[in-house]
């Protein structure tokens, strides 16, 4: 049964990454239920999602131009991010940090509803501005490997709302910029991981293998569908995906 409902999470997982929602809390929980420690499910799903987003890349960089809105400086700080979260994953309390986490998610998506009210309308100057600017896209990334470390699900959506909120950048080219940054810090945490992944692989070769291919499948056609969508329809879907990541981290940080 594992065989057949774990690849098809982890499809249903790539597809939701690739269009920029939170696929990862999908996968997560699917993973956790087969049995697997939060630490081995945790390690396992960025795996997975690590191998996926090679479709979702492949896609999304076609436009060679595209390569210059990644910046050095982003990559770097959201690997010392995540190497922080993945120890601190490893040595803090989980239920503190979700909580933590919990709370500052369900503030910047309150955040991100209601500032339509109050930011004014962005102009082409905007992206000149993320062009020029390096700390706080730099923050961006740093807080992005932090989170991705010590928790990961929802990585990729809450990546993009910052780049859209402070750099007024559009759902797809915030998709793009969050996907390289949380295929840079999947690799990082996995890696500070290897002590509890490498058993859990070996127990589960097949089922991680098949999952691995789902996965970029999923992500594959997730991007595609990224570039065909009207911005509003993938930000709703990305909407609902934090909506979920919130219950899920209220439900087992706050209620268990």
């Amino acid at each position: 049964m594992i065989l057949v409902i774990l690849p098809l999470l982890a499809l249903i997982a790539g597809f939701l990454n690739g269009i920029g929602a939170s696929g990862g809390v999908l996968m997560m929980s699917g993973l956790i239920i087969s049995g697997l420690s939060p630490i081995e499910a945790s390690a396992l799903n960025k795996i997975c999602a690590l191998f996926g987003s090679i479709g979702a890349l492949k896609t999304f960089f076609k436009d060679k131009s595209l390569l210059k809105t990644i910046k050095p400086s982003s990559i770097i700080f959201s690997i010392i991010g995540a190497i922080i979260g993945a120890i601190s994953a490893l040595i803090i309390n989980n239920q503190f940090l979700g909580r933590l986490f919990s709370i500052l998610i369900t503030g910047f998506f309150i955040f991100d509803l209601t500032k339509k009210f109050w930011l004014k309308p962005t102009t082409s100057k905007v992206m000149h501005n993320y062009n020029q600017d390096r700390i706080y896209s730099s923050s961006i990334s740093f807080f992005s490997g932090i989170y991705n470390g010590v928790f990961g699900p929802g990585t990729l959506t809450l990546s993009m709302i910052p780049f859209q909120v402070i750099f007024g950048l559009s759902v797809l080219e915030s998709l793009r910029i969050a996907t390289v940054l949380n295929t840079t810090t999947n690799l990082t945490a996995a890696i500070i991981f290897s002590k509890e992944t490498i058993p859990a692989i070996s127990t589960s070769f097949l089922i991680l293998f098949i999952a691995m291919i789902a996965n970029l499948i999923g992500q594959t056609l997730g991007s595609k569908f990224a570039t065909k969508v009207n911005n509003n329809l993938a930000l709703a879907i990305s909407y609902f995906s934090i909506i979920g990541l919130i219950l899920t981290l209220i439900i087992k940080y706050w209620l268990n």
